[in-house]
């Protein structure tokens, strides 16, 4: 279902970890992707203490690791717009099956929404180096804490987590800004501007 987003993310090369991935990639454009520091510890990471945001914005993501009716789960979110997925913590044991977990949680939302592909067509091709840093901002950290908040309210064991990952990004966010520049948006719509630039 996913063929195309399956080679690009099983294509990257992880830097900042043992075990690097051996193959050709571009290092012009490196995916980020921020740990909090509970997660870092869990995946065995060393995240970067200053990581800016990265040149193309459709490749940095965030994640924050949080505990759910005696369960870790993962908040996974797209670091400017906040769109975002749930993922369990259970058995990611390195940054590899991290980000690739990750991202195929956020396909599977992107596809639900109908954005997958237009997020798809709007990325070069090719295998892409991943660095690993630490979070961006304190309004991105609110944020996500206040999605895992919500999240909790609508997760359930007969809930799937990608419908969880749904209601979170129809939620109102002060970080984000709606249709209209004002202040207050949904991380779908804040997505859906992004890939429509």
């Amino acid at each position: 279902m996913w063929s195309d987003w399956f080679k690009l993310v099983n294509g990257f090369v992880l830097c900042g970890i043992s075990g690097i991935m051996p193959c050709c990639y571009d290092q012009r454009d490196p995916m980020h992707f921020r740990l909090a520091n509970n997660l870092a510890a869990k995946v065995k990471v060393k995240p970067e203490p200053c990581l800016p945001l990265a040149d193309d914005p459709l490749i940095d993501f965030s994640s924050n690791l949080f505990r759910f009716d005696r369960s870790q789960y993962i908040l996974v979110s797209h670091t400017t717009t906040l769109f975002s997925a749930i993922i369990p913590a259970r058995g990611l044991t390195s940054g590899h099956v991290l980000a690739i977990s990750s991202l195929t949680a956020i396909s599977e939302v992107l596809e639900h929404v109908g954005l997958l592909e237009l997020y798809q067509s709007k990325l070069s091709p090719g295998s892409r180096v991943v660095r690993f840093g630490k979070a961006l901002n304190r309004s991105v950290t609110g944020s996500m804490n206040e999605l895992i908040v919500r999240a909790t309210h609508k997760m359930s064991p007969e809930t799937p987590l990608f419908e969880v990952g749904i209601f979170i990004n129809k939620l109102l966010l002060s970080m984000l800004k709606n249709d209209d520049g004002r202040q207050y948006g949904r991380p779908t719509e804040a997505m859906r501007r992004l890939l429509q630039a």
